[in-house]
């Protein structure tokens, strides 16, 4: 897998999509760059309802179809456990959880996918929720090597995607935003954090108290209308704040 941070991934990427097109070709990208299988996106909106359920991803559009089609999306386990946590999702939690599971393993297998990866669940700070997922076919030993390497950047990614592609998936136009001031600290605050440093990992480079860090965490989230602080980080990326 090619080593690259999200920095590599922000540096030209700091407005929404205009297209489809673009969106699809940002994940295209995204899969090369970091050697994984496919990447997936799903937009609910506020109530989580799947019916209305908006969906972009790299599987093979046949296997797309078939979920579809079986209702898959309101009993696949992965999807279901994702909305029930805030943190990353390991599928191998799951796979194996229920016999619908099992089939629906079964199911991707037979178009080339191996049910391995991870999903990102998403709340916006208007409520929405959404899920950015990466499935890989890696060799056991190979996936265990990268996997809390891919967890770290794509947990960041997936909020800077959601950004990037909300307007397009709610057939909206991309609008001209508001400007945002951030503080040097806490722009400081939210470059440590995109490197995935802790509370008081941040207060000892920076000198502050875990109290000092937090508040400066806190302002820069709400300027920036953020729900937690990987959404601050992503929305700063986009506004090229940092």
């Amino acid at each position: 897998m090619m080593k690259l941070t999200a920095y590599d991934i922000f540096s030209a990427d700091t407005v929404p999509f205009r297209s489809m097109d673009e969106a699809y070709g940002y994940m295209d990208d995204l899969r090369r760059k970091y050697g994984i299988a496919n990447l997936s996106y799903w937009k609910l909106g506020k109530n989580e309802s799947t019916r209305r359920a908006g969906w972009i991803s790299t599987y093979d559009e046949n296997w797309m179809r078939r979920y579809r089609m079986s209702g898959y999306v309101t009993v696949d386990p992965v999807f279901r456990a994702s909305f029930e946590r805030m943190l990353p999702l390991d599928w191998d939690e799951v796979n194996e959880a229920t016999p619908k599971a099992r089939e629906i393993c079964s199911g991707a297998q037979a178009y080339g996918i191996v049910p391995r990866g991870i999903s990102f669940p998403i709340v916006d700070p208007s409520g929405a929720r959404a899920l950015f997922s990466i499935n890989t076919d890696m060799e056991d030993r190979d996936w265990y090597a990268v996997r809390s390497e891919l967890a770290a950047n794509f947990h960041l990614i997936a909020h800077h995607f959601h950004q990037r592609v909300c307007n397009i998936m709610d057939g909206a136009p991309v609008a001209e935003e508001d400007e945002v001031e951030l503080s040097i600290r806490e722009r400081e605050v939210l470059m440590l954090a995109a490197e995935g440093k802790t509370g008081p990992q941040m207060a000892e480079a920076l000198n502050l108290s875990v109290s000092a860090v937090r508040l400066y965490t806190s302002n820069a989230m709400q300027k920036l209308g953020a729900a937690n602080k990987t959404q601050a980080v992503a929305i700063a990326f986009r506004k090229g704040l940092l």
